[in-house]
């Protein structure tokens, strides 16, 4: 049970707040970089009550700050009678790559990111002061290791839309976000360098590592192979493909299974409950899902899963007939190709950390290398089990075609995980691959330049207003 007691570092809470499901529209919540609380808090004391903190679903696994990116990006458009429909204002400037995207509006994302982070420093918190016997220590390592490792996971997602791509020459004088690493939400931070956020967000996960099971009882809760997956991801983000490659075969020492599409018996029709959705009926047995996370913030970019909105149409030309994931990603819905293969199973988007992205940071990490060899084994091994028993094992001699393969195949294999809008950042860096996105909408062009400073998102009215935080340059 909890008990209500005085901490000296903290204003008296209420930990229902804390812990109150995020339901309502972005513009209800509290921004909780400034939100102050005038009542008592009460205080978890046993392990039990910090996993409860960790198992709250709708704060720790739901509305990651992925929408915004998707929408921004080139995996889809959206047609004049959807943009002209009652949708936030917000949503609509993000797409057309406004200067001003979000006014004086609240910011869904950067508020439920931010409830996050506090709810995984009130379990780290505490934990580093609890005393527990020694029978204990595992799961007291497990519950540590899970809010660092969430911290770090929301720190990632954060500085992926609201920072500039990594780059060593700039990185420590490059704005970050707000670390904020305590749960005493009167303290007010600032924006840290975004070499300090990178370096904040790889030694969370350097510590969650040995403090995580091999395997946890649900896919909410993190495991090993789940934050070795984030350091890879963290680290071809940053062009690391040394430490990419290594902590992707770390990650695929953890779990290296795949799902063989030939196995699907779904493709194209419902499966036995009458469910569309490819993965509806293997959500908690898929072995490819290293964490559960998902995003439903945006109404614009949800309503895509229902069939409002058109995949990109030369992304969909370039499914092959023989690749089973155009049939197990993409099905008619009211007329347009609505996806179908989110590995929620449900119309939610995935944006955790599943096996198929380890082979392809492996690909991708291994063939910059130079390691041409591993790079196609790893490529080989998931395209196996995406395309039918007519594929041909990928035999290419040179670097940079293999290259192109691979960056082909991580677009169509990792479509809708949120994680475009990083590669678009990183890609346009190199410039055999920087892409301009264009798009129309209501007659009028709109376009957005390779690293052009509108990859880099506002930071909320609020924050700027109340903690002073230095908003990014959108000229």
């Amino acid at each position: 049970m909890m008990k209500k007691i005085i901490l000296r570092r903290y204003k008296w809470l209420h930990i229902g707040v804390l812990l109150s499901i995020a339901t309502g529209t972005a513009s209800c919540m509290k921004d909780f970089l400034e939100e102050r609380y005038n009542f008592s808090q009460v205080i978890p004391e046993s392990l039990e009550d910090y996993q409860a903190i960790m198992d709250n679903g709708m704060v720790i696994n739901y509305f990651t700050a992925s929408g915004l990116g998707i929408l921004g990006g080139d995996e889809i458009y959206i047609r004049d009678i959807i943009y002209n429909a009652n949708h936030p204002t917000f949503e609509k400037n993000a797409y057309t790559w406004q200067k001003d995207i979000f006014g004086t509006e609240e910011v869904g994302e950067w508020n439920h990111a931010y409830k996050r982070v506090l709810h995984a420093n009130i379990v780290i918190d505490g934990l580093s002061d609890m005393e527990i016997d020694a029978s204990e220590g595992s799961t007291r390592n497990s519950i540590l290791g899970s809010a660092l490792f969430v911290r770090a996971f929301t720190f990632f997602q954060l500085s992926q839309v609201f920072c500039k791509q990594y780059d060593p020459m700039t990185s420590g004088s490059d704005l970050g976000i707000p670390l904020r690493l305590e749960a005493d939400v009167n303290i007010v931070e600032k924006r840290a360098s975004l070499e300090e956020t990178f370096r904040q967000i790889i030694g969370d996960l350097e510590k969650a590592i040995p403090l995580l099971p091999h395997s946890t009882l649900v896919r909410e809760r993190p495991n090993k192979g789940a934050a070795l997956a984030l350091l890879a991801r963290v680290y071809l983000q940053q062009s690391n493909y040394e430490k990419a490659l290594e902590y992707a075969e770390l990650a695929l020492s953890e779990n290296s299974t795949l799902i063989d599409f030939n196995d699907l018996d779904n493709l194209g029709q419902p499966n036995p409950s009458g469910s569309y959705f490819t993965f509806d009926g293997i959500r908690e047995t898929n072995p490819e899902i290293l964490f559960m996370s998902s995003s439903v913030t945006l109404s614009m970019v949800t309503s895509f899963l229902g069939g409002s909105l058109t995949i990109d149409t030369i992304l969909l030309k370039s499914y092959a007939e023989n690749d089973l994931r155009k049939q197990a990603y993409f099905g008619k819905r009211n007329d347009t190709d609505a996806f179908i293969g989110s590995y929620t199973g449900v119309p939610l988007w995935f944006t955790g950390l599943a096996v198929d992205e380890l082979y392809l940071i492996k690909a991708e990490s291994a063939c910059r290398l130079h390691q041409l060899p591993i790079s196609l084994e790893a490529l080989n091994q998931l395209l196996i089990s995406r395309y039918d028993l007519t594929f041909e094992t990928i035999e290419i001699a040179d670097q940079k075609l293999l290259l192109e393969r691979i960056l082909e195949e991580r677009r169509k294999e990792l479509f809708f995980r949120g994680l475009r809008w990083s590669d678009l950042k990183r890609l346009n860096r190199e410039p055999e691959f920087a892409k301009v996105l264009k798009r129309k909408v209501n007659g009028e062009e709109y376009e957005l330049p390779p690293n052009s400073n509108l990859y880099v998102l506002p930071i909320p009215y609020k924050s700027i207003l109340q903690s002073g935080l230095e908003d990014n340059p959108r000229e």
